[in-house]
């Protein structure tokens, strides 16, 4: 079985979309800033990454709602 990590994949659906370098280097960075904030559980950090409205609505697995 074959296994392909989240980036790879983002990368390859940026290419096959016609996204030029800059524009996969600056979506590699996003990603990588993202997945660091989850690790981090830096929900501020998150966010940022997510979204630039003023509030982001977040509902987890257990249902709580942010």
């Amino acid at each position: 079985m074959v296994f392909f990590s989240s980036t790879s994949v983002a990368l390859a659906l940026l290419a096959a979309n016609g996204a030029s370098a800059s524009e996969s280097a600056a979506f590699e960075a996003a990603l990588a800033q993202h997945i660091a904030a989850i690790q981090q559980r830096d929900m501020a950090g998150m966010e940022a990454t997510i979204t630039s409205q003023p509030e982001l609505d977040l509902i987890f697995p257990n249902g709580k709602h942010t």
